[in-house]
């Protein structure tokens, strides 16, 4: 019997029985050109509906798909058929209706229907709290079917979700997780539970009947839009076998189920290093997500340095504190070969100028070309570092170093050591101890006292404590060591040993002393190791002046046989130092140990390691940004030390401080950031420093947008932020005021300093908006000159203006135009090294008030009279000697004490400055007022000129007398 004759016959039974009221489409009168119908006409029509899938009321069904062979519901066999296609009958009330399945949410519908007694009740395994972000829906150790994972994903919002991929789960448990929220689908298989391995992944069809059971689609079935796929993905643990993972997604939604569960008994996991590993005790193997080595990869496009593409993704993330496992690279390994190099050409000075502008987080402290050119560099760690670990006792010594071959500039690294770390890189001669931190950074083209002294004083305007700095360490260079001088109160200065070693054998080298005489001397004055525990102690051991005085004075006949004329040079020129810097007690006040030098390895080390990192022959943007990123590495491996990974390690006494990475895992941003704050309060009572970064309103709507400017002489950035901060401007009030009698001029004030304000003027004739801001000097436009024209209403025709002249100045060549041109080389390269020719010139003279002075004299003290002169306050005392310029005080008061010095004040920004030349500074007639200054001021050192003399009247000298003790 033919299949169609079968089911013919059987549907003629089946339908012969329906009631008339259930044949809703057969019509009441048929018309005159049809036959009527009858039984086996309608028999027979429906009969060809059903033996053709085309013309089947339930082709728009859903359909989906599963590979779970115990929970199938499979078409019954053609013997069955007989017995199952009378379940069609409208009696049955089971049934859903033809209308109920071809409705759109129809799916929901049909997943109800296919609840059966193989449906797990979560409640019998209830999900787990494994922390905020990671809480499971159920603990069952084994494969979920087929039912209860359409169950759970189509009705995923029933259930406990979890906000990122589970970490270390290492129990059985199922984790719902939206693949939405993932920056890449397959961030899913970073779990942190190492190396898997993916058995298969398997892929069915399912639908669900009419009557509401789930049915596996044949393979030959043609997929259509009411088709579903489900995707199952098993892997097992590589070191633990029975440990399984299944991946379970259903194409079309965006829920997934990750799970984890045991094949046989529950047992631990094993967790090994990576294959690769070296050292037996590395870490073990963490996987990184597919999107952070994305995201790498798009990073070393513009990055030069693994430090700085791992720094970039950490950031990205919110931190190591803000982010899972898997989210930042295990290494700087992982990313060195990937990285690449893209330079971009543009004037050097405008663009620090306008990192110095856009900064987030202060890193660039100081950019000033005038009258020295200076680029200071410092975090806000850094200063919190230095205030933690330099400032009190027992203190890590801050070592200063100028460094070369960066560019063309000099750079100065300080550097300190972090007494919480230890380091344990492999192969390392210096295992085990404080690893050694970059400090703030200077960039310079000078190297004067005044050059170091602004350095210096920016760091102590930025964090006041550091003017309480206990030991500073160099090579002896004599400009670095006088700012430290005059910059730190009280500090204990330390001379690098190798340096004034070597110095030492340089110069009994150029005497034409044999080897072993020089050996004998170096070993008289520095000491001599006869064996691991014996050492024989030298002139540095010294614990008194006095005692150094009398072992050079015990040596005197024994260097004078080995080498005439070295004993009077060490004493002219070596022995102050050795006294003040390098003597046994001098290292006892910086905390080192008696037998410990002091040398400048640390800062040199450091200046190697940056120079390989950054590169070098930078320009100037690109080594602050390269200086940035290697500082901001740096701050990441002690965050890393905290869950015992990268190169550090706390010591034993700070061990309390790390955390398990399995337990970092677990916590969330707030618990990590509030830990990594533990860490930098340790043993320091100062409250955490935050950096409050105001939020810009971008709510002020200007006329013209930036992009109306069709000049290309600024780059296009710099021009969206001129935009930005003229709409801050606007937002302020008063911030834009019009000038008394001028109609087309305001007054502007600055967002750097509200204290100031910028002059704007339109000329009318031409279009042009001018200010007198640096930043319209070297654009010929500005935020100001914006602000102002949009305040006229001339914005417009300024913008007009400013397309049609071109801007020709380039503050990098009008910065070099002074400065040497020598800059960032050693003085004794031959190609720059000159012979100093001494100088032939006569001394020449000087006139003050009139009076002729010779100016080998004018570093001495001198008396002048106020009259005719703009002097206001005392130097020493700091009060005024008048309350106007007009004012002239009555006899004897309108006489000071003048001098010429490197005169310090403080400018409006709060910072500590220093003249860049000798200027005249005034005192009262008074001793104790200079003594404020020059403790070692001796009124009998005063000056007093012929003529000077001669204006004196007896009321000056009865003061003069009176308060200085001279007798004229």
């Amino acid at each position: 019997m033919s299949k169609k004759f079968f089911l013919k016959k059987t549907y003629a039974e089946a339908l012969r029985g329906l009631p008339e009221r259930e044949m809703k489409d057969e019509p009441s009168s048929p018309p005159d050109n049809t036959p009527e119908n009858t039984p086996d006409t309608e028999i027979d029509e429906i009969i060809t509906i059903w033996s053709s899938p085309e013309k089947s009321p339930f082709k728009d069904a859903i359909t989906i798909e599963s590979d779970s062979s115990d929970s199938i519901y499979r078409p019954p066999y053609r013997k069955r058929v007989k017995r199952q296609l009378p379940m069609l009958s409208s009696s049955d009330e089971s049934l859903p209706s033809l209308e109920e399945i071809l409705t759109e949410d129809n799916v929901c519908k049909l997943v109800e229907t296919t609840k059966t007694k193989k449906v797990q009740d979560f409640t019998s395994y209830p999900g787990e709290l494994f922390n905020d972000l990671f809480e499971s829906f159920t603990t069952v150790n084994r494969g979920l079917n087929v039912e209860e994972i359409f169950e759970v994903i189509i009705n995923a919002e029933k259930y406990p979700h979890s906000v990122s991929v589970p970490q270390y789960v290492q129990k059985p448990a199922a984790f719902i997780i939206n693949r939405e929220n993932l920056k890449d689908p397959r961030d899913i298989r970073a779990d942190g539970n190492g190396v898997w391995r993916i058995r298969n992944k398997a892929k069915r069809r399912y639908r669900v009947d009419h009557t509401g059971k789930l049915q596996l689609m044949k393979t030959t079935e043609v997929t259509n839009r009411s088709s579903y796929e489900l995707w199952r993905t098993y892997s097992f643990h590589k070191e633990t076998p029975n440990f399984r993972r299944l991946i379970i997604e259903i194409h079309g939604y965006p829920h997934a189920i990750l799970q984890f569960y045991f094949s046989g008994d529950i047992e631990p996991v094993v967790l090994k290093p990576h294959g690769n590993a070296k050292s037996k005790h590395a870490a073990p193997y963490r996987r990184v997500a597919p999107s952070t080595l994305n995201r790498m990869i798009e990073l070393s496009k513009s990055k030069t340095s693994a430090k700085s593409i791992m720094k970039g993704v950490i950031n990205e993330n919110g931190g190591i504190e803000s982010c899972g496992p898997s989210s930042y690279p295990r290494n700087e390994q992982q990313v060195k070969n990937i990285r690449r190099t893209n330079k971009e050409e543009m004037d050097e000075a405008t663009e620090v100028l306008h990192m110095y502008d856009n900064q987030e987080q202060p890193f660039i402290r100081k950019f000033d070309v005038r009258p020295d050119f200076i680029v200071v560099l410092a975090s806000n760690q850094q200063l919190h570092d230095l205030k933690r670990f330099c400032t009190t006792h027992p203190c890590s010594i801050v070592g200063i170093d100028p460094t070369f071959h960066f560019g063309n500039f000099d750079v100065t690294i300080t550097t300190y050591k972090h007494p919480l770390l230890q380091d344990i890189t492999p192969g390392k001669h210096m295992i085990n101890r404080s690893p050694v931190f970059v400090g703030p950074i200077c960039v310079h083209k000078k190297k004067e006292t005044t050059t170091y002294f602004n350095f210096f004083s920016t760091l102590i305007s930025a964090e006041k404590e550091l003017k309480c700095i206990k030991a500073i360490g160099s090579d002896g260079e004599i400009a670095l060591t006088n700012a430290a001088l005059m910059a730190f109160e009280g500090h204990t200065q330390l001379r690098c040993f190798n340096h004034m070693r070597k110095n030492i054998q340089n110069k009994l080298i150029n005497m034409g002393v044999s080897l072993h005489n020089r050996s004998l001397i170096l070993a008289d004055i520095f000491g001599k190791s006869e064996s691991a525990s014996i050492k024989i102690l030298g002139l540095v051991d010294s614990l008194t002046h006095a005692e150094f005085d009398i072992k050079v004075n015990s040596l005197k006949d024994k260097w004078e046989n080995m080498s005439p004329g070295f004993l009077k040079w060490f004493k002219t020129y070596q022995e102050e130092t050795f006294k003040q810097t390098m003597i046994q007690t001098i290292r006892s006040e910086a905390d080192l140990s008696s037998l410990e030098w002091y040398t400048t390895n640390d800062n040199e080390s450091i200046n190697n390691a940056m120079q390989k990192v950054c590169g070098k022959n930078l320009t100037l943007p690109k080594f602050i940004t390269e200086a940035k990123d290697y500082v901001e590495s740096q701050e990441n491996q002690l965050k890393m030390a905290i869950v015992q990974e990268g190169n550090y390690r706390f010591k034993g006494e700070y061990q309390h401080l790390e955390v398990p990475m399995q337990t970092w895992a677990t916590w969330t941003s707030e618990q990590r950031k509030r830990h990594i704050a533990k860490v930098n309060r340790c043993k320091v009572q100062q409250k955490e420093i935050v950096n409050v970064v105001a939020e810009k309103n971008q709510n002020i709507c200007i006329s013209q947008p930036a992009e109306s400017c069709t000049f290309s002489d600024v780059p296009a950035s710099v021009l969206t932020d001129m935009w930005s901060k003229a709409g801050d401007i606007l937002l302020i009030e008063h911030a834009v005021c019009k000038v008394p009698g001028q109609q087309d001029s305001r007054r502007v004030t600055s967002m750097s300093n509200s204290k100031t304000s910028h002059y704007v003027e339109y000329t009318r004739k031409s279009g042009r908006v001018s200010c007198d801001c640096y930043m319209y000097k070297l654009y010929k436009i500005c935020q100001h000159a914006v602000a102002g024209a949009e305040d006229i209403g001339v914005l417009n025709l300024f913008i007009t203006w400013r397309n049609r002249n071109k801007n020709n100045f380039t503050l990098t060549a009008a910065v070099n135009s002074t400065l040497p041109s020598t800059a960032g080389k050693k003085p004794t390269d031959k190609s720059t090294w000159k012979r100093h020719k001494t100088s032939n010139a006569t001394a020449t003279v000087t006139t003050v008030d009139g009076i002729v002075l010779d100016q080998s004299a004018e570093s001495n003290y001198i008396f002048r009279f106020l009259r005719n002169t703009r002097i206001m306050v005392c130097y020493g005392c700091g009060k005024k000697f008048r309350q106007n310029i007009m004012e002239v005080p009555e006899e004897p008061q309108d006489i000071v004490i003048a001098r010429k010095e490197f005169r310090q004040y403080v400018n409006e920004a709060g910072l500590l400055k220093m003249s860049f030349k000798k200027e005249f500074v005034h005192y009262h007639t008074k001793k104790r007022c200079v003594l404020h200054k020059d403790p070692s001021f001796e009124p009998q050192s005063i000056v007093i000129s012929t003529d000077i003399r001669s204006l004196l009247q007896e009321s000056h000298k009865t003061l003069i007398k009176h308060e200085l003790g001279i007798s004229l």
